[in-house]
């Protein structure tokens, strides 16, 4: 890991086909720089994130919220 950067390990209580495990790098100003996910075939996916925007809004429609999914779940505003 780069100097000043921390790992954060998110493990799957039921390991999916997809992944069973997810390593979040973080760098001293707390954005993710690289995520690394290992399914429970062994096979491992990484990805870096670079030349990120932070002073442009995402194109509308970019992310969206199935409220039938999310029944049950409280949702607070920043």
């Amino acid at each position: 890991m780069p100097d000043g950067a921390t790992g954060l390990e998110l493990t799957s209580k039921q390991p999916s086909a997809a992944y069973g495990r997810i390593i979040l790098v973080v760098d001293r100003d707390s954005r993710v720089t690289k995520s690394v996910i290992f399914n429970s075939s062994g096979d491992i996916q990484e990805m870096r994130f670079t030349s990120i925007e932070l002073d442009k809004p995402a194109p509308a429609g970019t992310f969206t919220l199935d409220r039938k999914a999310t029944a049950g779940f409280k949702f607070l505003k920043p």
